[in-house]
């Protein structure tokens, strides 16, 4: 499905992410193109929760 390279690098990426706090955040933020981004990801994201109003019937 994914090159080998994508499938470690996604990988990566989920083993190393750390929450931060708001209060630590600051300048500069994303940009409109890469919020628009994460906007994209969080929306394909999986609804296992059935919480969207569209996966229920």
């Amino acid at each position: 499905m994914f090159p080998v390279d994508s499938k470690e690098a996604a990988l990566a990426s989920l083993l190393e992410r750390r929450s931060i706090s708001p209060k630590r955040l600051g300048a500069p933020g994303p940009d409109v193109e890469n919020l628009n981004l994460m906007l994209k990801a969080a929306l394909i994201a999986p609804d296992h929760g059935v919480v969207s109003p569209r996966a229920r019937k």
